[in-house]
């Protein structure tokens, strides 16, 4: 099940962005959530370039890389003020990444920055009757951690996700699957094999 969404809170020009709420710069292959009231042409979830601008044909003169998110948020709203006096809108920046596994739609997700481990797995459509959760492997840049996420309890609200995580989760070991079956094919091969050599 996809959490559900956020209460969506409107900024004007000269507002602050309340501590918190973004937990750090935007880097090239995040993502900028923007939703401007009635003008939908202006809103999306708009991918940042290697050059550091919103890959967007209307804000693609927007900077909006390694600067406070207060900068970010004036930037967007002296661009939008040429198109409309004292413009509401919201941004939210997205985390792309991606999960797989015993998950019932993996791929790639661009999700909110406050996103835990868990969340992601939900965000995926959920586990899968074979996943295994207590093997959830996390890979982040050249490092993989493995978490068992039925004992850590309250810790999971601290599992936040960071941009260009890969979560994957592992499948519970089966016997007659994972062991017996193949064995059973071999023999039955190695049988067949012992009975044609004897019977040309």
């Amino acid at each position: 099940m996809t959490p559900a969404p956020v209460p969506v809170k409107m900024y004007s020009p000269g507002d602050t962005i309340v501590a918190g709420t973004w937990l750090g710069e935007l880097h090239p292959g995040d993502v900028l959530r923007i939703v401007v009231w009635r003008r939908p042409e202006f809103s999306g979830e708009i991918p940042v370039g290697p050059n550091g601008v919103l890959l967007h044909p209307l804000y693609q003169s927007v900077p909006v890389v390694n600067v406070p998110p207060d900068t970010v948020r004036a930037r967007i709203g002296a661009f939008l003020s040429k198109y409309e006096t004292n413009p509401q809108f919201f941004i939210e920046p997205m985390y792309r990444v991606l999960v797989g596994g015993e998950v019932r739609g993996g791929g790639l997700f661009n999700v909110p920055q406050t996103t835990t481990i868990p969340q992601a797995i939900a965000f995926a459509g959920g586990q899968t009757q074979d996943a295994d959760m207590t093997n959830v492997q996390l890979l982040r840049g050249h490092k993989v951690s493995t978490f068992d996420l039925t004992q850590l309890g309250l810790v999971l609200d601290t599992l936040h996700v960071e941009s260009g995580d890969h979560v994957v989760v592992g499948k519970k070991f089966n016997f007659l699957r994972d062991y017996a079956g193949p064995l059973a094919s071999l023999v039955g091969m190695l049988i067949s094999i012992a009975y044609f050599s004897k019977h040309p």
